[in-house]
C-alpha cells in the first residue's frame, strides 16, 4: 500500500488546478502539505491537512460492516470539519477553505479507507516567525494576545474548545497579523468542557495533565486560557518556559514542566508592561477557578483602564466597575451614539446630553438610539384642580363683597334646598387655558414642520456610486458621488459595480469540468454545459460480477454464471471463464522414471523429481559413450583428433593440469570443478591435450564431462523491469525444475482506470525474433494494484539455468519488451 503522500499525487488536481508543492510537517492528526495554484498567471499557496482513516480489518469483521464503519467514520470527519465551517466568518482563525474525500485500496484491490484532505490559509507558524525574528517585542506579545483572545472568543461563542494551543498552532502572516489554527483536537460542546486527554504537555493545563482518569477533570475554556497564558508566558521571557533557565538540559526543563503542573509557583516573565504580566500570571493561575475563565474576561482585562477612561460610558458600566468587574468591549462594527456624561454635583446627578440639542418640554434625544432619532412630542398640560380654584374665587368674591360694604345675604335655613348656580370662570382659569392653548398650537406647528420636512435635523446616509450623501429623513443630498465598488469578473459578467450595477470589461473564459458518463462538459463556476455527456463506458459482466461502468459505477446487465471444466490431477473442478473452483483435484497416477524421464503422470503428464540418468560406459575408439542401462548413446567413438569445450567434473575435488602424462610431471594449475576447457583427444590411455588459463598440459578423461554442469534445479534472478505501453512489466522468478520451466511476471498499471490486456510470453527471444511461445493471459489490472501472472512451459533435460537467456512480452497492440537477467 503506497503511503498518503504517494497517494497525494494520484489525487492531483485537488479542487481547481492545486498541485503539491511541498511537505510542511505532520503530527497526532494527520500530515500537512503546502500547495501551489497557477491560475490566470496568478501563483497562490495554501495549506493541505492530510488524514488517513482506516477502520477495523481485523479477520472475524465482515465487509458489509466494514463498509458501515467506512460511512459512520465519513460522517464523524465530516462533522469536524463543518465545525470548522462554522467559524468561516471569524477574524483571526486559520480558515476551512475546502474539503474532499478519496477511498484507497490495498495490494489486493480491495478498499480499506479512505483520504481525507482538508484546504486551509497558508501562513508560517509562531515558531518558525520566532526562530527568524528572535525574542518579540512586549507590544507585538501584546497584539498576539489580542488577536488570538478574538478567536477564542469566536470559538467559545460557537460552543467550541480548542485543547491544544501552543506556538506551533498558532500562525503569522506578512503583516504581523495573528492566527489560531489546527483543530485536529478542537470539540464542539453544549456544555462548553470535555473529559479528554489532549493537548501537549509544555502547555497543558493542570487540572487536564493532573487527572488520573478521563472521567476526573473536565477540559473546560479555562483549560485553553491557561494554554494561551503559558504560550504568552513563553514569549514575555525570552522565549523560556517558567523556572527554566537559559542553556537547562532535557532533564532540568522537564523537572520545571512537572513542578509547575503539579502546583509549584513560580516569578513573573522578564518582559512586558505591569499590567501585562498580570493578566499573563491570572491565565496561569494553578487552580482553574482562580484563573480567567473565558474569553471574554481576558479581552476585558487586556484592555485594562483604557476602558474606564472611556467618555462614553454608561450608568450602568460604571456600577459594574464599582463592584470590581470589568466592561466588555464594544462591537467596533456598531455605530451608536455616546451616552450622556454624567456629572457629580455634589448633592444630584445630572445627564447632559452628547451634542447641543436645546432640550424644552416637547423636543428630546433618546441616549444611545442608533439611528440619533430626534422626537418631538407635546409636554402634557398640567391638570386643573376645580376644587380648589372654586373654593378660591367664592373666597376672593366674599372679600370683595367685603370690601365694598356689601351687606352678606343670610345663610338659608338648613332645610331650604340652595338654587344650583352656572358656573363662572375665573381671569386666571381663562388666561391659563389661554396659555395652554397658545402652547400647543405651536407645539403642533412645530410638529407639522418636522412632519412635512419643512425642518429637519439631518441624518446623513454615506454617499455611493449612484447617490451622494443623503438624508434619510428629508431626502436633500449632499456633496458628490462615491468611487465604484467593483467585484472581479467571472465567466457569467464581466467587472462589475457591487452597487450600481456597471459593468466594465470583458467577462472571464468559462472554467469546464469535462463530461461525465451521464453530465456534459460543465463549467465548475457558472453551470453552463456544452456538448453531450460522453455515455457509459461498460465492463462486460462475469460469472459472478453483473455489468457495470468503469467510470461512473452503474450496474447494467446481470452475472452470466460459472461454465465449469472437469477436475483434472492437480485442478479441481474450475471455471473456465473467472478460473473459481470447486472441489478437488483427483490426483496423479505416476509411472516410474527412467534414464531420460522423471516419474510421470500418466493422465496429465506432469513431472515429479529427477530421471535416473543414464549409466555411461565411456567412448572408445570404436564406439560412442554408452548407457548400460537403455543403451542410448551419446557422441561419437573417440578420435585423438577430435576437439571440443569440455567441462571439469570432478565432484568437487581440485584437477590438476599436467604438463606430460607421466606421475612426476609438474603441476601447471590447480582447475576447479565445472570449468570449461578446450580438450583434444590423444587416442590412447584415456588422456585429452587441455587448454587451461593459456596453458596447454594433459588431463584424464576421467575428470572430463561433455554434459552441462550448470543444468538441474535452480532460480534464475537478476531480472531488469521495464513498461509496456502503460504497462510496468517485471520478473518475480524464472526456476527450473522437474524438467519444467516455471516462470513468474509482476504486472502494474499507470492508468487509473482499469486495464485488460492480452500478454503473450515467450522466452530465448530477441529484438527480432519473439522466441519459444510460453502461454496466452488475458487479465484485468486495477488501478495502483500489482498482479502477479505465472506460466510455465516444459523444457528438455539439458535445458539449465544458463540456457535461459531472455523473456519477451508481447500485447494485443503490438507492443513489445524484452526483459534480461
Amino acid at each position: 500500500m503506497k503511503d498518503i503522500g504517494e497517494r497525494l499525487s494520484s489525487y492531483e488536481p485537488l479542487w481547481e488546478n492545486w498541485y503539491k508543492d511541498c511537505y510542511l510537517g505532520s503530527g497526532g492528526s494527520g500530515k500537512v502539505y503546502r500547495f501551489r495554484q497557477e491560475l490566470y498567471g496568478q501563483v497562490r499557496y495554501c495549506a493541505v491537512k492530510a488524514l488517513s482513516i482506516i477502520p477495523d480489518r481485523s479477520v472475524s469483521v465482515t465487509r458489509e460492516s466494514r463498509e458501515q464503519e467506512m460511512d459512520e467514520r465519513k460522517k464523524q470527519v465530516s462533522k469536524e470539519i463543518q465545525n470548522m465551517y462554522l467559524l468561516g466568518d471569524k477574524p483571526h482563525l486559520v480558515h476551512c477553505i475546502n474539503h474532499t474525500y478519496r477511498d484507497f485500496t490495498n495490494d489486493d484491490g480491495e478498499v480499506i479507507g479512505f483520504d481525507v484532505m482538508i484546504q486551509m490559509e497558508y501562513y508560517k507558524t509562531l515558531t518558525e516567525y520566532i526562530n527568524e525574528k528572535g525574542v518579540l517585542a512586549p507590544s507585538e506579545i501584546e497584539k498576539l494576545a489580542q488577536d488570538i483572545g478574538s478567536a477564542l472568543l469566536a470559538m467559545q461563542e460557537k460552543n467550541m474548545l480548542h485543547r491544544d494551543i501552543k506556538p506551533d498552532n498558532i500562525y503569522v502572516d506578512d503583516n504581523g497579523e495573528f492566527y489560531l489554527g489546527d483543530f485536529g483536537i478542537a470539540k464542539q460542546t453544549q456544555s462548553a468542557s470535555f473529559a479528554t486527554f489532549v493537548g501537549t504537555q509544555p502547555f497543558m493545563a493542570p487540572e487536564v495533565w493532573n487527572a488520573r482518569t478521563p472521567n476526573e477533570q473536565h477540559y473546560g475554556a479555562a483549560a485553553d486560557i491557561y494554554s494561551l497564558g503559558i504560550t504568552l508566558y513563553y514569549l514575555l521571557n525570552g522565549n523560556r518556559l517558567p523556572m527554566v533557565n537559559t542553556g537547562d538540559n532535557r532533564n532540568a526543563i522537564d523537572s520545571a514542566i512537572f513542578g509547575r503542573l503539579s502546583g509549584k509557583t513560580f516569578g513573573v516573565p522578564e518582559n512586558g508592561s505591569d499590567k501585562l504580566k498580570n493578566v499573563v500570571m491570572k491565565c496561569c493561575a494553578f487552580d482553574p477557578a482562580d484563573r480567567i475563565q473565558s474569553a471574554k474576561e481576558l479581552l476585558a482585562a487586556l484592555d485594562g483602564d483604557e476602558m474606564s477612561e472611556d467618555v462614553g460610558k454608561s450608568e450602568a458600566v460604571i456600577k459594574e466597575a464599582e463592584k470590581g468587574g470589568q466592561a466588555e468591549r464594544s462591537e467596533k462594527t456598531e455605530k451608536v451614539l455616546p451616552a450622556p456624561i454624567i456629572k457629580d454635583s455634589g448633592k444630584k446627578v445630572r445627564e447632559e446630553p452628547p451634542e447641543k440639542f436645546e432640550i424644552t418640554d416637547s423636543v428630546y434625544i433618546r441616549p444611545g438610539d442608533p439611528a440619533e432619532e430626534l422626537i418631538v412630542r407635546p409636554a402634557p398640560a398640567r391638570p386643573e384642580r376645580r376644587p380648589v380654584q372654586a373654593q378660591k374665587q367664592r373666597t376672593k368674591g366674599h372679600s370683595e363683597s367685603a370690601k365694598d360694604g356689601n351687606k352678606q345675604q343670610p345663610r338659608p335655613h338648613k332645610q331650604a334646598r340652595p338654587q344650583k348656580e352656572q358656573p363662572q370662570l375665573s381671569k386666571a382659569t381663562k388666561k391659563a387655558a389661554l396659555t395652554i392653548g397658545l402652547t400647543l398650537c405651536f407645539i403642533i406647528g412645530i410638529g407639522a414642520l418636522f412632519f412635512t420636512k419643512t425642518i429637519c435635523l439631518h441624518n446623513w446616509s454615506a454617499a455611493t456610486c449612484a447617490k451622494p450623501e443623503t438624508c434619510t429623513k428629508c431626502g436633500k443630498t449632499r456633496g458628490e458621488l462615491a468611487a465604484h465598488v467593483f467585484e472581479e469578473a467571472t465567466c457569467t459578467h464581466a467587472r462589475r459595480c457591487t452597487v450600481c450595477g456597471m459593468e466594465e470589461g470583458k467577462k472571464l473564459p468559462h472554467t469546464f469540468m469535462e463530461a461525465t458518463c451521464t453530465i456534459p462538459r460543465t463549467c465548475t463556476k457558472c453551470g453552463k454545459t456544452e456538448g453531450e455527456p460522453l455515455g457509459h463506458k461498460w465492463v462486460d459482466e462475469t460469472c459472478e460480477e453483473p455489468q457495470y461502468c468503469e467510470v461512473c459505477g452503474l450496474i447494467g446487465k446481470d452475472a452470466a454464471g460459472h461454465k465449469w471444466k472437469e477436475a483434472t490431477c492437480t485442478k479441481p473442478k474450475t471455471c473456465t471463464v473467472c478460473k473459481k473452483t470447486e472441489g478437488e483435484a483427483i490426483g496423479h497416477k505416476w509411472k516410474a522414471a527412467t534414464c531420460t524421464e522423471p516419474e510421470t503422470c500418466e493422465n496429465c503428464g506432469e513431472t515429479k523429481g529427477k530421471a535416473l540418468g543414464h549409466t555411461w560406459v565411456g567412448a572408445t575408439l570404436t564406439a560412442p559413450k554408452t548407457c548400460s542401462v537403455c543403451g542410448a548413446t551419446e557422441g561419437s567413438a573417440l578420435d585423438y583428433t577430435d576437439r571440443g569445450t569440455m567441462f571439469v567434473d570432478t565432484g568437487g575435488d581440485t584437477l590438476a593440469l599436467r604438463e606430460e602424462k607421466s606421475s612426476s610431471s609438474k603441476q601447471l594449475a590447480a582447475i576447479p570443478d565445472c570449468t570449461e576447457i578446450r580438450v583434444w583427444y590423444t587416442g590412447s590411455s584415456g588422456w585429452y591435450y587441455a587448454l587451461y588459463d593459456n596453458t596447454y598440459g594433459y588431463v584424464n578423461s576421467a575428470y572430463i564431462s561433455a554434459k552441462d554442469p550448470m543444468l538441474g534445479d535452480g532460480t534464475v534472478t537478476g531480472w531488469n523491469s521495464k513498461n509496456l505501453g502503460t504497462l510496468s512489466v517485471s520478473v518475480a522468478s524464472a526456476e527450473v525444475k522437474y524438467g519444467r520451466l516455471y516462470i513468474d511476471l509482476e504486472v502494474s498499471s499507470e492508468e487509473t482506470d482499469f486495464v485488460w490486456p492480452d500478454l503473450y510470453i515467450y522466452y530465448n527471444g530477441s529484438e527480432k525474433a519473439n522466441g519459444n511461445f510460453i502461454d496466452h493471459k488475458d487479465i484485468i489490472i486495477m488501478p495502483y494494484v500489482t498482479r502477479t501472472v505465472s506460466v510455465n512451459t516444459k523444457v528438455g533435460n539439458d535445458f539449465g539455468r544458463s540456457s535461459l537467456k531472455n523473456i519477451i512480452i508481447v500485447d494485443g497492440e503490438g507492443n513489445k519488451v524484452m526483459l534480461e537477467p
